[in-house]
């Protein structure tokens, strides 16, 4: 049982169920992306405990279920902010956002510029040049 042909065996059997859920469970974060979702939440929803459906959904999507949800909100932010140009604050409360504080900061970190900075950067075709130079770094 502790070989690492059982640990193969173990996790052939466990492997393509576990990946279904941890999909259905991405899925279900896109889908609510907007709501306030805990970890106990989505493990529930896709029958898994907490606790092993955050390893699983790390080991599959490289993050954490909470961290995918940022980011979802944080591209949709920014994909309303490039084409509605409506306030910062506005965009904040409609991808789920409490604090417009707490969103300008998550997207500065995301993205590298405050969501206003980002907007007129895009609007004087300079974000493509922040680009280029950051995949360069």
């Amino acid at each position: 049982l502790c070989t690492d042909a059982a640990a193969l065996l173990r996790q052939a059997v466990r492997g393509p169920p576990e990946r279904d859920r941890i999909r259905r469970a991405m899925q279900f974060i896109e889908s609510r992306f907007e709501q306030r979702l805990s970890v106990e939440e989505v493990a529930r929803r896709v029958a898994m405990s907490p606790s092993h459906f955050a390893h699983r959904f790390k080991d599959v999507a490289s993050v954490s279920p909470l961290q995918y949800q940022k980011h979802l909100r944080l591209e949709r932010a920014r994909e309303l902010l490039l084409a509605q140009r409506e306030p910062a604050a506005q965009i904040a409360a409609s991808v789920g956002y409490a604090s417009p504080a707490h969103f300008t900061r998550d997207f500065k970190r995301e993205f590298g510029l405050s969501p206003a900075r980002y907007a007129r950067a895009f609007e004087s075709g300079s974000i493509a040049q922040l680009h280029d130079a950051s995949a360069g770094e």
